[in-house]
């Protein structure tokens, strides 16, 4: 099942301005997690969001975003329900 909130990242510059159309690439660890994303790239604030979907194990999750050499992370913690 989906997270109902998306996970959103900001792109800025050097000058903290927010970088438009920036194209950005995701990956999740663990593997067995999926990203589901609003598009390739950014908006002209600079926002790109993406909702994840984790597996079934407990644990933390990292979304990672890439922007050419430049990257951030979001960690997700997942427990487990009964």
């Amino acid at each position: 099942m989906p997270l109902k909130e998306p996970i959103v990242f900001k792109v800025t510059d050097t000058r903290d301005k927010p970088v438009a159309n920036a194209t950005i690439a995701f990956s999740i660890k663990p593997a067995t997690g999926k990203i589901t994303k609003s598009g390739d790239k950014t908006d002209k604030d600079g926002l790109i969001s993406v909702y994840i979907t984790p597996g079934l194990e407990a644990g933390t999750y990292t979304v990672v975003a890439k922007y050419n050499e430049d990257s951030g992370s979001a960690d997700i913690k997942v427990v487990a329900m009964e």
